[in-house]
């Protein structure tokens, strides 16, 4: 190689070195931008977001390096599990996209639409870096989502609700019945009551939820009709005082229809002490006609009847047809048992209840110093021995002021009781049948 071509060559790489330091140093300069950029767009982020009227932000950085800004509600000073969690949903989908050289900052606003509900709308930030500067770009999410604004958690239709077996029966009633306002199919209506079961919701406002149909077709669902069933703290101060008024006037009609829930034939060592547990589960107040023969070696739980506020009464020692006894043999059935009675509870009991009901002078003359009750409703539930049919004989005959007669010997009897009760508490109240007479 000739010297020229060695001097040559040499300039030739000194350019090329040149050009090279020059690049280098351009993309030093640019990085150092780049980094400078950063750190102001996230100090103004974060001042931004600090004095904004977004009731919750979370602000995420630099997802490269695991460098995530997250600032905490402005209003109450406290993390909010939902939007923890949708902080690591966003960062998931980022790294996935493999864009973690990006500046990416979420911002959250709520707004209250009902006591201690809010919905929740997200807003992404987007940086992305160029050779020279950071573009900015915004994503609004058109998803809204509605939260518990005390505990921080999503809420979904089933958790506005009161759990119970009752109320989920009574919200199936409601919405059904807007179905048929609607018009809407069996085959929509199937759809719709299993997505609101299910927990999904499209959309909640202070007037209404909404649900979509199998074709999108919105289905609202007037508030006014559902809200009876929310959990209390969901509820306006008016919905509140309707409620408090639909009580009052529920309460009132309860009283003046009082019926008086009896037991005949007891007590039994398995099947009272059943019953009495259901009775106190519903907090109502029976009659039991016990038997002499049945206290004695259960005098426990006569005096538990007693003690728990249920009126104890005599029904014979054994179980005669008063009307086939003389009258010495009608005062020793009666006398017997009421002497057992007060025994075991220290209560004298002052009702009679004649077996299988008959009645005639003689006896009438010895039970001169007792009440004597009947019943106007027959359960007959030593005849079919099966818990429905005696729920369905019962609800089919009761009245205002009934009587109704059942014996706590029988194990369907007492099964049926608890179903009983709580188809009963909606529109009576119970009383005693001494209270009856009063």
């Amino acid at each position: 190689m000739t010297k020229r071509n060695k001097q040559l060559l040499v300039a030739s790489l000194s350019v090329i070195v040149a050009i090279f330091a020059i690049k280098m140093s351009i993309d030093v300069y640019q990085t150092k931008m780049l980094a400078k950029q950063k750190a102001e767009i996230v100090e103004k982020q974060v001042k931004t977001l600090s004095h904004s009227d977004f009731s919750s932000a979370v602000i995420q950085a630099n997802i490269a390096h695991n460098d995530f800004y997250y600032a905490e509600p402005t209003k109450d000073e406290k993390e909010v599990p939902f939007l923890a969690k949708e902080v690591e949903r966003i960062k998931k989908e980022w790294k996935k996209n493999n864009r973690t050289d990006h500046l990416v900052f979420v911002q959250y606003q709520t707004e209250p639409i009902r006591p201690q509900i809010e919905t929740v709308r997200n807003k992404e930030v987007i940086y992305q870096p160029k050779k020279k500067a950071y573009v900015k770009t915004e994503k609004e999410s058109k998803q809204t989502h509605y939260i518990d604004s005390k505990t921080g958690e999503e809420l979904s239709f089933s958790s506005l609700l009161k759990q119970d077996e009752e109320n989920n029966e009574e919200v199936r009633r409601v919405l059904n019945a807007v179905f048929d306002d609607e018009k809407i199919s069996d085959k929509e209506r199937e759809m719709v009551l299993a997505q609101a079961l299910d927990e999904k919701i499209s959309s909640l406002s202070a007037e209404t939820i909404t649900f979509q149909s199998a074709d999108q077709t919105d289905i609202q669902i007037p508030i006014k009709k559902i809200f009876p069933y929310f959990k209390e703290e969901y509820l306006t101060a008016d919905e509140k005082k309707v409620l408090q008024e639909r009580e009052k006037q529920a309460e009132k009609a309860r009283k003046e229809n009082r019926i008086a829930i009896t037991f005949d034939d007891g007590p039994h060592a398995v099947q009272t002490p059943r019953l009495l547990d259901i009775l106190k589960k519903h907090h109502v107040k029976a009659t039991f006609f016990v038997l002499g023969e049945n206290v004695r070696g259960n005098e426990k739980i006569v005096k538990r009847i007693v003690k728990e506020g249920h009126q104890i009464a005599n029904h014979s020692y054994d179980h005669p047809q008063l009307t086939k006894l003389s009258p010495n043999q009608i005062n020793q059935e009666i006398e017997k048992t009421s002497r057992l009675i007060h025994d075991a509870s220290g209560v004298w009991p002052t009702t009679v209840r004649p077996p299988y009901g008959a009645l005639n002078g003689t006896a009438r003359k010895e039970l001169k110093n007792y009440k004597t009750v009947l019943w106007t409703v027959d359960s007959l539930d030593w005849k079919t021995r099966d818990a429905a049919k005696v729920q369905q004989k019962i609800l089919k005959q009761v009245r205002k002021n009934s009587v109704i007669l059942m014996h706590d010997i029988h194990p369907t009897t007492v099964d049926a009781v608890d179903g009983l009760l709580t188809a009963l508490e909606k529109q009576y109240s119970f009383v005693t049948v001494d209270e009856m007479s009063s």
